[in-house]
Parts: C-alpha cells; sequence; structure tokens
C-alpha cells in the first residue's frame, strides 16, 4: 500500500513537469513549424530584422492559458519586406511585434484565419518610413480578421500609402463578434482612388450577412486615405467612442443594415474635407455623436441620408428607411443635415421613415439642407441657437450657451423644453452626453495604442 501511493505522487509529480509550459526562442519560419505547442507555451522571436519569412502561428490555448508570440523585447523584432503572420487556431495572442516598410504583391501582411477563434493581436505596430517607394496600385491590407471572437487591439498604423483597408474585418455567414479597439490610427495620405480605408467591415457581396462586428475607442488622426475611414458593409455592426480628428473623411454606412453609432467624436477645427457621417440603408441608430468644426458639405456634411438606385444589386446603394439620428450635439458646425445627396438619374430612391429628434445644434447656420425635396422624415424637437438661420419644421430657437468640460466646449438645453419620447430609447435626452473624464483620456490617447510605444497625440480642439 505504501509503494502504491509512492508511485502514485510520482506519477502527478511526472505529469506535472510534463504539462508545464514551455519558452521557445527563435530566430525564423523553419522553427517556428517544427514546433509542437501546448497551451500556456511562449513563443519569443528573436530580435532583429525578419525578412522575406511565412511565419504560421498555430495553436490550440485556452482561454485560461494562450499561447503566446511575442517579440523579444518591445519592438526590437522588425517583421519587414516579404514577411506575412497567418494566425490560427484557439487562444493565440501575438504581441510586441514592429512591422516596418512591409511589402507583399497582394493579399494581407497578417492574416486572422476562418480557422481563428479567441486570438488577440495586440500591442504591435505597423509602420511604413517611405523606404520601400510602393506603387499606390499594390493592393494589400496590413490586417485581415475572419473567424470568431477575435480581437484586434492597443496597436498604433500610421502611414500606409498603397492601395488596400490598414485593416480588414470579414462578415461570414455566422455572425463573427470580432473586436477592433483602442488602436491608434495616425496619418494616412490621400491615395486618389478607392481602396484607401482605415477599417472595413464585411463587404459588398456579404453585406447582407449579421456579422455583429465592434470598433469602439479608437483614435483616427489625419487618416485621409479616401471619403471612407471606416467602411461598414455587413449587418448589426457597433461603431461607438472612437475619436476623429481633422481626418478627410467619414463614417460610411455603404452597405449592411442595423448599424450603431453612438458615443463618437468628430473634431474637424473647420478644416476642408472633414466630414462626419454618410447614411445608406435600413434601420440604424446613429446617436450621442459629438460634431466639432465640421464645415463639409454633401457626402462630407456632419450627416448626411444618399439617395438611392431603384431595385439596386449588392453593390449598389439601399434606400435610407427607418432609421434614428437623435440626441447629437453639433458647434460650429456647418449644415448639419443632408438630405438627397447622390441625386442624380440613377439615384431617384428618396430616403424615408426616419427620424431627426432631440439634437443640439450650436451655429449661425441653416440646419437643413434639401437637396431631395420629396424625402419622408420626421424631424422634431432639435434646438438650435436663437440666430441660426433655419426655419424648418422640427428646429426650436433657443438661448444656447457653450460650456467647458474635460477639454470639450457642450451645450446644456434648457430645462423648460423636454425632449421628444422616441420609441425604443433608453433615454431621451438632448444633445450627446459626455462622460466625465472618458473623451478627455481619449483625447490625450491614454488606454489607445501599444504600451511600449510613445504616442504623441497633439490634439488641439478650436472651438
Amino acid at each position: 500500500m505504501k509503494w502504491c501511493s509512492v508511485s502514485l505522487m510520482m506519477c502527478l509529480v511526472i505529469t506535472v513537469i510534463n504539462i508545464q509550459a514551455k519558452e521557445y526562442k527563435i530566430k525564423n519560419a523553419s522553427e517556428l513549424e517544427v514546433l509542437t505547442l501546448l497551451p500556456g507555451d511562449k513563443v519569443i522571436l528573436k530580435s532583429g530584422v525578419w525578412t522575406d519569412q511565412k511565419l504560421m502561428m498555430k495553436g490550440l490555448g485556452t482561454k485560461e492559458k494562450n499561447i503566446v508570440f511575442s517579440g523579444e523585447r518591445n519592438g526590437s523584432t522588425v517583421i519587414s519586406k516579404g514577411s506575412t503572420l497567418l494566425i490560427e487556431g484557439k487562444y493565440l495572442t501575438v504581441e510586441n511585434l514592429k512591422f516596418r516598410d512591409t511589402n507583399i504583391p497582394k493579399g494581407s501582411i497578417v492574416f486572422i484565419s476562418k480557422a481563428a477563434e479567441n486570438c488577440r493581436f495586440t500591442n504591435n505596430v505597423f509602420l511604413e518610413t517611405g523606404e520601400n517607394s510602393l506603387s499606390k496600385d499594390t493592393f494589400f491590407a496590413w490586417v485581415t480578421m475572419y473567424g470568431v471572437n477575435n480581437r484586434i487591439d492597443h496597436c498604433y498604423f500610421k502611414g500606409k500609402t498603397n492601395k488596400g483597408c490598414t485593416i480588414v474585418a470579414e462578415a461570414e455567414k455566422k455572425p463573427g463578434y470580432n473586436r477592433i479597439d483602442h488602436n491608434f490610427f495616425d496619418h494616412r495620405p490621400e491615395l486618389g482612388m478607392n481602396g484607401g480605408e482605415s477599417i472595413r467591415a464585411g463587404n459588398w457581396n456579404t453585406s447582407m450577412f449579421s456579422s455583429h462586428i465592434t470598433i469602439e475607442e479608437n483614435i483616427f488622426k489625419n487618416c485621409n486615405g479616401e471619403i471612407e475611414i471606416i467602411s461598414n458593409k455587413s449587418c448589426d455592426n457597433i461603431i461607438r467612442n472612437n475619436l476623429f480628428y481633422e481626418s478627410n473623411g467619414t463614417i460610411s454606412l455603404r452597405h449592411g443594415k442595423r448599424a450603431t453609432v453612438a458615443g463618437n467624436v468628430f473634431i474637424g477645427n473647420k478644416k476642408n474635407g472633414v466630414g462626419g457621417i454618410r447614411v445608406t440603408g435600413e434601420g440604424h441608430r446613429i446617436f450621442d455623436n459629438y460634431f466639432s468644426g465640421i464645415i463639409g458639405t454633401d457626402f462630407y456634411a456632419p450627416v448626411s441620408f444618399r439617395n438611392a438606385w431603384e431595385n439596386p444589386p449588392l453593390h449598389g446603394y439601399d434606400q435610407v428607411r427607418d432609421c434614428a439620428v437623435f440626441s447629437n450635439t453639433f458647434i460650429n458646425c456647418g449644415i448639419p443635415f443632408y438630405i438627397g445627396v447622390g441625386k442624380d438619374e440613377k439615384s431617384f430612391v428618396v430616403p424615408i421613415n426616419t427620424t431627426i429628434a432631440n439634437n443640439l445644434i450650436y451655429s449661425n447656420e441653416k440646419a437643413l439642407k434639401i437637396i431631395e425635396p420629396k424625402y419622408k422624415f420626421e424631424i422634431i424637437k432639435n434646438l438650435v441657437s436663437s440666430s441660426s438661420t433655419e426655419s424648418a419644421k422640427g428646429f426650436i430657437k433657443e438661448n444656447l450657451h457653450l460650456q467647458s468640460k474635460k477639454g470639450l466646449a457642450y451645450i446644456k438645453a434648457p430645462s423648460s423644453v423636454k425632449p421628444h419620447i422616441l420609441e425604443g430609447a433608453k433615454e431621451n435626452y438632448f444633445g450627446s452626453r459626455l462622460q466625465d473624464g472618458f473623451y478627455g483620456k481619449l483625447l490625450k490617447a491614454k488606454n489607445v495604442g501599444p504600451s511600449w510605444y510613445r504616442i504623441k497625440p497633439y490634439l488641439v480642439i478650436i472651438n
């Protein structure tokens, strides 16, 4: 009996030793390929410049014990020309890498596959310094994400000059519930053609799939690639609590249905080309957003509603219908609402069944530009400055005063006026409700981008 107890204890000790997590240091893709990784293992990519390496990061981790792939020291492992990275498996974390002047003929530098679940691409940096002399027509993305419950977070992206999105989050038949959060998207120069999006969520041919992609608490500074900074092209996505600073473009609800666009801050500082939200399609809810100094017109207006095609194919323009735009704040912007942009011989289907309510507008300008007079909206209880020239039904002139809160000016609605009770809204109130401290942290880029990479946000608001 005593011998059996000792034997059992020895077996338990051996088992514990056998399942203890291991750490591997590798210097190329070939050394990575031969590894058999178990939950809790860590693979360290040695310092240096990695060129022409096809890195296959695969494995089956667990929620408690991710398999981690990491640079040796923060930023010392540089993934460069000709190198790509595949993430495929469950509970994998890829971190602390610097991607610099990457260049491939097509595809994506980082590819999170359809077989990826609960994987995380975090604390990484992407830079293009100009060494590549890339042609604008060279077409590849920096990061493409498929799979389920995957996440791209706390990364820094700057300088992409060629065709292809910075990040693509693809839609599939089953919802992916993937997230893109706490990233800093720094300067992207104007591309001069389609294909310069910072984020694309879905695509025209999968636009009716319900993907449930969440894009939140990111900063977009001087993202000037094209008119669509974020291009929404699938259903039931959430775009919330992001900051757009002097970026020449818009959140474009290009395809898909039922997007939620809430709590975003748009700072234009009255620079030309800076836009807000472009609306196409049905069932969208746009609320609690804050616009300052957005003076764009037509497609670049703070909020524009597009005319549609008749019986459009998937790649066409669907009718704006059953949308609600409420409780947003506009300070020193141009005309906040444009109805019927894009109207021409082909785009003649009018926006309908949409509500504009409970918005606060501080400006001497008009509040509404009607390009399509046949539109069918409910416009009700929007408060505008007493000096505004707006006289349309649904806009009420009040003495509105700017106040300061954590670096952002805001307007307090008069207590004598009660907001419209909007069907389906959890609460009814005038204008965006700025969260104490939250936007202040966002303006200072706190908890945005990699922990090891110094970011100088320099975000100034001119009210």
